[in-house]
């Protein structure tokens, strides 16, 4: 690739280096290290995120997979505390006790980067509640000019609130997202897509008694794709604007015995093209209402648990008009796990094995924002695999922490993942194709911390099928240095792709560093895709597009 000279990256690279190298003036202290947290086992491991604290264990959750190249992680500050309040006298003074905390984070650098993240929450008593803001954009990848259509963005609202009085229980939540995308030259006439996903609803839930409750639920969620034409064109409709409309309303029961516990739900999903841009996918369905998607579950369940051990057993009907070759399916899930102390470490080791026959409702929203510069021209269908998996943890000593983690999955009732196919585009984009595969996963974690050093070291395999924007192997390191109370920080991190084809693929560097200036305000500066960065030159996303390469930023982070 040829390189891209910018001068205006040689001056965010002094300004965030200035800040990184002030940060670590302030604060040359060793003491004991606090915990870092480690990136749950069934997400990609991503860099700035690979330390493990004393009590970080596994979760038993599915895999999920991220986009290759991935270069913008936001360095993660020391978390800020409050000064220990002195003891209360009466309960006047303890009615004072301050309750609702606010916090966020602010930052920006090279190129034309800039993110915030703000929130306002009560997490304790009757009515707890969460509000938050976030922001994340960039422009001008790698000396590419903004004009042109390289840029990104993505702007979040997220609100949640508890209500509890007497044997009544609401939970009420409301989340929106808005996503921008340069075409960067690619589509004639096009010059970004915006991508809004609404979601929200809420549950009511009634103790009877103390065995009994039961209660109702209803969501809804909203979603439109549209795109910024600054010419004539003759491109499909679906590639102009498309909007899809889905609701869901439900019934819900719960019988706790103690030990034992027995669940019991009903719930219906209707989507729906409100425009009339797309179509129910005419290739498996071609009826009357081929612009509506209907889907029904009925599912009973039951779980039993001890200090140490944990049962559990899912089985449901599901009726769909969405589906292969038949419109009835029976979910199910069996699976254990066990928690236990071990003699060679003060902390306990885990383990947990799942399997069983998965359903899910795939949302256009879901997959046009999971993989980017595509669109769908129908509904999609219903993903149903038959899938196993273990996961386990042992710690060693005081500081070391082995967990592993091995996961199969395989199509059921020809009902394959949706997934694009970025080697030929239409007018631009890229379309999709369902997928029957066959996926064998593994994944390694290794952790230490010794005092104020943290080391990790992962890789994560898909042996069989890779699915689109997968590594077939992702080998991570990444090491630490925490100060006492966690005044200074700075960590160093690197992640190596490695793929069938004979290219080479760029590892990714990122290195942050970060401190307390207050009780209440950190400052901190990253460097992400060392490389890149220094290099000017692009990383590919998939297909014909690039994504962010090299970034320099500063940032503030503050409590209060």
């Amino acid at each position: 690739m040829k390189k891209i000279k910018n001068t205006k990256f040689n001056k965010a690279l002094l300004l965030a280096g200035g800040m990184f190298f002030f940060a670590a003036a302030l604060s040359a202290q060793s003491n004991e290290a606090e915990n870092i947290e480690l990136d749950d086992l069934t997400t990609v491991i991503k860099s700035g995120n690979l330390i493990a604290g004393e009590d970080a264990l596994p979760a038993f959750s599915d895999v999920v997979e991220e986009p290759k190249g991935s270069g913008s992680i936001v360095p993660v500050l020391p978390d800020v505390t409050v000064q220990e309040k002195p003891g209360v006298a009466d309960a006047a003074s303890a009615k004072k006790e301050k309750s609702v905390f606010a916090e966020g984070k602010v930052g920006g650098g090279y190129p034309a980067l800039f993110y915030g993240d703000f929130s306002v929450y009560r997490l304790s008593g009757q009515n707890p509640f969460f509000i938050g803001f976030n922001h994340n954009s960039a422009a001008g990848y790698s000396g590419h000019s903004l004009k042109d259509g390289y840029k990104d963005s993505t702007t979040g609202i997220n609100i949640t609130k508890t209500i509890q009085k007497n044997k009544a229980l609401v939970n009420l939540n409301g989340n929106y997202k808005v996503l921008v995308n340069g075409l960067q030259n690619k589509v004639a006439n096009f010059s970004d897509i915006t991508q809004n996903d609404v979601k929200g609803g809420g549950d009511f839930t009634w103790q009877f008694n103390d065995i009994f409750s039961a209660g109702a639920c209803l969501n809804a969620d909203f979603y439109n794709r549209y795109s910024a034409i600054t010419g004539d064109t003759e491109a499909a409709d679906f590639l102009k604007n498309v909007s899809v409309f889905g609701i869901s309303p439900g019934l819900f029961g719960n019988v706790d015995l103690g030990a034992f516990d027995i669940g019991f739900s009903g719930t219906y999903w209707l989507d729906s093209n409100t425009n009339g841009s797309i179509a129910y996918d005419p290739e498996n369905r071609n009826n009357e209402i081929s612009k509506l998607s209907n889907r029904g579950l009925f599912k009973v369940q039951a779980s039993w648990q001890n200090q140490i051990f944990k049962a559990y057993a899912n089985v449901g009907a599901l009726l769909s008009d969405s589906m292969n070759n038949n419109y009835i399916t029976a979910p199910f899930t069996l699976g254990g796990s066990a928690v236990f102390p071990v003699p060679f470490a003060n902390r306990k080791a885990s383990i947990g094995l799942e399997g069983g026959l998965s359903a899910e409702r795939t949302r256009v929203a879901e997959l046009e924002e999971k993989y980017k510069f595509t669109a769908l021209n129908f509904i999609p269908q219903e993903v149903t695999n038959w899938y196993i998996q273990l996961d386990s943890s042992v710690p060693v000593g005081k500081g070391f922490t082995a967990a592993a983690k091995i996961a199969y999955k395989k199509t059921a009732f020809g009902n394959g993942l949706w997934q694009p196919y970025y080697d030929k585009d239409y007018n631009g984009f890229y379309m999709y194709k369902q997928d029957e595969l066959s996926i064998l996963y593994t994944e390694l974690s290794l952790t230490w911390y010794y005092k104020i050093l943290s080391l990790v070291a992962g890789v994560k395999s898909n042996w069989i099928d890779i699915p689109v924007l997968e590594y077939n192997q992702l080998i991570s390191l990444g090491a630490g240095i925490t100060s006492a109370g966690g005044k200074f920080t700075t960590s160093l991190t690197a992640d190596f792709g490695l793929d069938d084809d004979s290219s080479a693929i760029v590892p990714i560097f990122n290195l942050d560093g970060s401190v307390k200036i207050t009780q209440a305000v950190s400052i901190g500066a990253e460097l992400t895709d060392i490389i890149k960065l220094f290099s000017g030159t692009t990383r590919t996303y998939a297909g014909e597009y690039i994504t962010r390469s090299g970034t320099a930023s500063v940032m503030v982070k503050f409590f209060f």
